[in-house]
């Protein structure tokens, strides 16, 4: 499936958030899933899914899974899914953040959902909400 402009917009604010937060590190790794890099800069798969985006720095000193989303990707179980397994695998990470960037209108479901889910799990990973 192509990636449509919004969630191409929203990945770039993902990225746009790192370079500010952590662009002053000289290890730091950025790796972005789109159509429009090469293939061997884009994110390895965690547990079956691809994130949109990872960061972080070698020797590791933190880990990003950056993820965009639409509206109407909180109506699907993919979501839920794919975000209990990066939940799953950031709590085995050295500083671990979750950075999720959505339309305003999916703000509160992406909140609540990531808030259910890490109940669940029983993690406290930090998280970070952008609205694009």
């Amino acid at each position: 499936m192509g990636e449509s402009t919004q969630h191409a917009m929203l990945v770039t604010e993902i990225v746009k958030w790192i370079t500010t937060k952590h662009g002053e590190h000289n290890a730091l790794s950025i790796l972005v899933d789109s159509n429009t890099v090469p293939p061997d800069r884009r994110p390895r798969q965690i547990g079956g899914f691809t994130p949109d985006v990872t960061a972080r720095t070698l020797p590791s000193s933190f880990v990003i899974i950056g993820e965009a989303k639409s509206f109407a990707d909180f109506f699907v179980p993919h979501t839920a899914k794919q975000l209990t397994v990066f939940l799953e695998y950031l709590q085995y990470q050295e500083c671990p953040t979750l950075v999720m960037a959505t339309p305003l209108a999916a703000t509160a479901a992406a909140r609540s959902l990531v808030r259910r889910l890490q109940q669940k799990l029983g993690t406290r990973i930090p998280a970070v909400f952008l609205v694009a």
